[in-house]
Parts: C-alpha cells; structure tokens; sequence
C-alpha cells in the first residue's frame, strides 16, 4: 500500500475523530485516583499493561513502544506492530496513555513519559529525540516531534491522567500539576481561554489538595479530598458545557470521567452530557447532538470501576459483573455484535444499546480508549481479556479477529476501504495481570515478589525437576506465572544439555542475544516469528508449546509419530499446529485442560513446562 493512500486514510481518521468530539462528547479518561493503580490503558494505537511483578509490557503501533520500534511484523497498510504484548521496562505500578502520548509511574513514585511531544505533553521542557512527518495530502507536510526514550518527568507522584493535548499529575502531597497546550490548562491568574497562547513544556502547580483527576479534550475534573467534584474548561457542566473558571458541582463523588460519568461514595454511577449514541444508558436515545442532558442520571449501584470511550460505556459491580451501553459498532461493547464500517450520519437505534448489559463474570478493571471502538477487562484470577478493533494488533493476540471490520474513505473521485480484524467478544489475552479495584487495591512492591511455591498438584514435580538440575536457578519462582519463549528455551537447553552435552551451534535474531535461544533455534526446536526477530518476551499458548516440545522429542531422538487430536475445541486449533498437538495426546506429554479440551490458544505457565519436560525424559525412556 502506497504512502499517499496511508496517508489519506490517516487524515480521514482523524477527520473522523474531530467530528465526534464536535458532535457532542467529550472523550475523558476515567479519574486517575491517588493510590489506585491503572494496570492496563487503552491508547489510541498502543496499549499498555502491568503484571503482578510491575512488569510493563505494550501492543500496537511499534513507534510508540520504546526499544521495540520494529515490530513483530508489517500490517497490509504498511505500519510496524507488535500484535503481542512485549515487555517494556520493570517496576512499574501505574499506567495511563492518550493518544500517542504515554506515562508510567514506576514503584519508586517517579512519573516516566515518551510519545508525541509536539506540544509539550511529555514535561520535558519541549525536547524530543524525532521527527514524524505526517503526508496530509499538501506540499508541506505536518511534523510531530516525538520524545521515543522515556525521560523523568515528576517525582513522588500518586496518580496521573492525560489527554492528547496536556497532562495532569497528583503528587503524594495532594498537589495538582499541569502541562502540555497551555490554552487548555487553567494556570494564569484569570484563565481567560482566549488569551493563552503557547505550550506548556513542564509541569507547573495548579492546586492543593487534590485525591483524583480525569482529562478531557479541552476540559478537566478534579476530586478534592473532601470528596468535592470540580470542573474546568469543557467538560459537560455550566450553561454551555463550559466552565471559566473551576467551579463545585457536587460532594460525595470517588471518580469521574470528566462531563460523562461520575461514581459517587455510595457506589452509585450517574451519567450525564448527549446522549446521541446511548451514552446514558437510559433506554433513550436522541438524534440531534445538539441536545444536553445537564442534569446527572443515575444508572447502575454497586458499582467499584468504570470507563468511557468513543463506543460506550462500561462498569464493574461488586460481584463482578461488567456491564457495557453505548454504541455496538465495530464489536467495541464485547457483546458478540459487528457493526461493520463506520456510520457518519445519524446513528442506527440497531447498533446501540440504550441500557446497560452485562458480558462478563467476576471482573475487577475495565479499560476503554479515546476515538477507537475496543476494550479490555481483568479478571479476578489476573486474567486480561480484550474485544474490539484491532486494526493494529492493539489488543495483543496476534492480530486475529473474529470477525473483519472495514473503514471507507474517498480517495480521488473513489471510495476505497481498509479492512482489518475485530474480535467481537472478550478474548484472554494473558494472565498475571494485578487485579485492582477503587475499593481493594493490592500492593505494589519495590521490588517484584517471588511466589512462596509451585501449586499443590505441582510441588513434587518441581522439586524433582530441580533435584534433577533441570530448572535454571531463575527459574526457580513464580511457577504459576505463564511462561515466554526465551524462557522456555532456557528450560528446553537444559535438558537437551544435561542428556547430549553443550549445544555448540548458533542461530541468531535480531531483535535478541538469549544463548539459549540461539541454541534451540541452531537444533531446529524453534523458529523465529519473521523479519528474522524471534520476540523473546512474548507469552507462548499451548499450541505453541506443543510445537516445541515435540520437536525437543524429535532431536532428543525419539520422534513422535503424527496423528489427529481428538478434543472437543480441535476447531480451535491453528491448521499448522494440529498435527503437533496429536503428537502431544498421542506421546502423553501433554493433556488436556478438563472437559475433553486442549485449550490451544490458552496460556502455558512454568510449573506446566517444568512437568512437561519431566514428561519428555519420560517418553524417550530415561
């Protein structure tokens, strides 16, 4: 695909982003709340999540994912991605992205940033290390300037937010700092919006006495630690949507999503704002986006977190259960419906719902990005779930779908379509995620914690493992936690080692220097994922786990003989690994996961590899 066609759908994109803020929403990240950490955040092209040991990773646009800027492969638009999450950087505890602008707040409370800096949104006084040149069609090109190594911006810091155009910042103190497009922060002395011209390139102090903040477009809602709700700019509030100067709109409120939802103490989450597309969740919908709702509408009790997106709106309830209203299109409420295409007039009633509806079970965090219609769940159990467009492996399984999803756009006297995959209801992505909740927040250590042990069916079998030296000392530890594909080929060298001696050959990739995976890769046990990159920290499934391990049989000397699974989910199985799961069920190397299932996509964890490499010393006859 050409750089102009690229460049036409881009421009059509953002086209299309500005029409819906001006038709009636203002998109806002849900209120950053001083002590709650965001494990996940869904940007505009990148998404970001932090696991149970403060580890980050991201999925995306690999422009925005720093020291990854090649990508897993190349989309049929042309744009480097990883369609799996990979791992970015240690002890982190919060993350919250806009746009492509990004933010982490790592466990010794400093705030990390990178991205567009075109406006001074990173805070780090307008310096950038690229330049991004935007073909919008003319003989001059847009530049952004891009900050791509991630720089301090703050420190002891308890909660940030951000839009596309400025930032804000909660320090431990209950301070309020602010930068980014100035005319869109209330920092001089009057505030008069149209005065204040320029950027703001570092954080400046706004306020004291702060406990949570959500950014809008052009607007901001601060919580103070009264439990007052404040608003600046256009948020939704005042006679017109507007507010010159903060003003108090009500008490007893724990968070908001600034002019659009507000959870009260009580539990209580009320909307407000257009209600074109159903946003309000009152079973009304109204077609002229002119029309304002000023008044808040209560919608759902019980409830402990909640999102808002350019597709709807989502919330968590006490017992668990996640409910989404709001506009269908595109799969981006996970309800099994696919809208296909994007409606540019009025909205159809079919692709709406007006009234909450729930999805899922035993939910704890929910996520829903600006201008893009997908959204992400976790689970109790730590689990990660995703739905929605994924045009851009944004929501890190591989650039799969359920269904396809197309955007028109004129080009010449033409209409020519982009077509990309969508899932159309939640898919696991991974697990170990950290489970958080505005009202049980878990703890986030300094230093990432080791588990105390393996599971109880596998206590034996680990410690056997290790009697046996065939567990790599760090390898020895959080035995639940799924397992990569660089560690797996640590745990596969060292038994082909300790049975035939050192692997003396090489294979290399570029994107790692792991031995083990050199040497795993020279036996032909593994291979690569493209572009001559192997993606050493990306999460294997069963199915790829069953590959490698029947090769491991193969150069160990016993190779397994093919033959047809027979599981319930063999549909689920990809065509190229079929045979190699047969292999597995034939040989008992590897079972099923209960209910006469495999479970292919699922994920495969360290004390399941440890067992399974005992089970290959089995199979061979040792």
């Amino acid at each position: 695909m050409n750089k102009r066609f690229i460049s036409v759908l881009l421009v059509f994109l953002l086209a299309f982003g500005t029409a819906v803020m001006t038709s009636g929403r203002a998109y806002a990240e849900s209120a950053s709340v001083a002590g709650i950490d965001r494990v996940v955040s869904a940007g505009q092209f990148s998404t970001g999540f932090v696991d149970e040991n403060n580890v980050f990773y991201m999925a995306g646009y690999a422009k925005n994912i720093p020291g990854h800027h090649e990508g897993n492969m190349i989309t049929e638009e042309g744009t480097p991605i990883w369609s799996y999450p990979v791992k970015v950087m240690d002890n982190v505890r919060s993350v919250s992205f806009a746009h492509d602008t990004f933010g982490v707040i790592r466990t010794d409370d400093s705030l990390w940033m990178w991205g567009d800096n075109t406006h001074g949104q990173v805070g780090n006084g307008g310096k950038y290390d690229g330049v991004v040149e935007i073909n919008n069609g003319t003989s001059t090109p847009t530049l952004n300037y891009y900050q791509y190594v991630p720089v301090k911006v703050l420190d002891n810091v308890a909660a940030f937010n951000l839009s596309e155009s400025y930032c804000a910042a909660i320090k431990k103190d209950g301070s309020l700092w602010m930068w980014g497009v100035a005319a869109k922060l209330p920092i001089r002395e009057y505030r008069d919006l149209w005065k204040i011209e320029g950027d703001q390139t570092v954080p400046v102090k706004v306020l004291d006495g702060v406990k949570a903040v959500s950014c809008a477009s052009s607007g901001i809602a601060i919580i103070k630690t009264d439990g007052s709700l404040w608003t600046w700019g256009e948020t939704g509030y005042g006679p017109n949507g507007y507010e010159r100067y903060f003003t108090k709109q009500m008490d007893h409120v724990k968070a908001v999503s600034c002019g659009m939802a507000i959870l009260k103490e009580d539990g209580s989450l009320w909307m407000t704002g257009r209600n074109t597309y159903g946003w309000l969740g009152n079973g009304t919908m109204d077609s002229k986006s002119s029309y304002v709702y000023w008044e808040p509408t209560k919608v759902l009790d019980h409830v402990v977190q909640f999102a808002t997106g350019s597709g709807g709106v989502a919330a968590v309830t006490e017992d668990g259960s996640l409910y989404v209203w709001g506009n269908r299109e595109m799969g981006g409420l996970g309800d099994g419906s696919m809208v296909a295409g994007r409606s540019m007039g009025s909205p159809d009633p079919e692709q709406l719902l007006l009234s909450p509806v729930k999805i899922m079970d035993d939910v704890v965090a929910v996520d829903l990005p600006r201008l893009q219609h997908r959204g992400f769940a976790v689970k109790k159990d730590g689990t990660l779930w995703a739905w929605g467009v994924n045009r851009n492996g944004e929501l890190g399984n591989g650039y799969t779908g359920d269904c396809s999803g197309s955007v028109g756009f004129a080009s010449g006297s033409e209409v020519q379509y982009a077509y990309f995959p969508v899932q159309s209801v939640p898919v696991r992505i991974m697990s170990g995620v950290r489970a958080t909740t505005f009202f049980s927040q878990s703890s986030a250590p300094t230093v990432p914690a080791m588990d105390s042990g393996p599971s109880a069916w596998a206590k034996d079998i680990v410690e056997r493992a290790i009697e046996q030296g065939l567990v790599p000392e760090n390898l020895q530890g959080n035995y639940t936690k799924p397992i990569t594909r660089a560690e797996f080929c640590a745990l596969a060298a060292t038994l082909y080692e300790s049975r035939n001696g050192e692997i003396t050959e090489r294979s290399t990739f570029s994107d790692t220097k792991d031995v083990n995976v050199e040497k795993l890769a020279s036996l032909g046990v593994v291979a690569g994922v493209g572009n001559g990159k192997f993606a050493p920290d990306r999460q294997i499934t069963r199915e790829q786990a069953a590959t490698m391990l029947a090769a491991l049989a193969g150069v160990l000397g016993k190779p397994i003989e093919e033959s047809e699974p027979k599981f319930a989910d063999n549909s689920d199985i990809s065509s190229w690994a079929i045979p190699y799961v047969g292999k597995m069920q034939t040989s008992g190397i590897m079972n099923g996961t209960g209910n006469d299932r495999f479970s292919p996509q699922g994920s495969y964890t360290r004390e399941q590899s440890i067992a399974t490499m005992l089970s290959v010393l089995a199979y061979i006859g040792e």
